[in-house]
């Protein structure tokens, strides 16, 4: 997990504010700890549930999901 073995983008990206770099860094070690941060779930969980709805077929089955 994280970016052992891999070029790390936030050493290669000029940023243009300091809460940019931040952010990058914080994603960094979040990364290595194996730790997804809660947006990800969040919207791994939204696409799920879109996905799920749109295959319903009436009414009723979209009422359900």
């Amino acid at each position: 997990m994280g970016w052992k073995g891999k070029v790390n983008p936030c050493l290669t990206v000029v940023f243009e504010t300091a809460a940019a770099a931040a952010l990058c860094a914080g994603m960094q070690i979040m990364a290595e700890a194996g730790v997804v941060p809660e947006e990800f779930r969040l919207k791994k969980d939204l696409r799920a549930a879109r996905k799920a709805h749109a295959a319903c077929e009436t009414e009723a089955q979209r009422k359900e999901a």
